[in-house]
């Protein structure tokens, strides 16, 4: 009787457990996702209260339906149109910051949950093309550097 309540219990919790997506945004330089709580040209049409929560889709769309995909903006891969994609309904074609190549920039990332992840910064250069958005291969070349030590507020 004893291990049917220990087996029963660990079903109960084993049922109960959900999916845990992390919850932040990339404050400085903002993210297309949230550059409407910084940018009044962007607050007038774009608000997208979910800009936290940019997670691919969910764990099981990124991994299983997209096979670890993700667009560059934070949505499903599959997801078509996007939102914040260049062209669609979320994107004003404006550009929050430009930087010289090779200095350092100062990166603000915002964390409303923390659920032990981590954070890789990319960039992409559109210059030859700025009709085109930039593509993973494009960042996948240009994975930036931390230079010194990420400094964590605790309130």
């Amino acid at each position: 009787m004893c291990r049917i309540i220990y087996i029963l219990f660990f079903l109960q919790i084993f049922y109960s457990i959900k999916q845990i997506d992390g919850h932040g945004y990339l404050a400085d330089p903002p993210a297309r996702s949230s550059a409407w709580m910084f940018d009044k040209d962007f607050s007038k049409c774009c608000r997208y209260y979910n800009h936290a929560e940019m997670s691919c889709g969910g764990a099981y769309h990124e991994w299983i339906v997209n096979r670890g995909k993700c667009s560059i903006c934070g949505e499903a891969a599959d997801l078509k149109p996007t939102l914040l994609g260049m062209g669609d309904e979320l994107y004003l074609g404006k550009i929050v910051r430009t930087y010289t190549q090779g200095s350092t920039i100062p990166v603000t990332v915002v964390l409303t949950a923390n659920h032990k992840g981590s954070f890789e910064f990319r960039v992409c250069s559109i210059d030859d093309d700025p009709a085109k958005d930039a593509t993973h291969n494009c960042l996948d070349l240009n994975l930036l550097n931390v230079t010194n030590d990420i400094r964590v507020p605790h309130k």
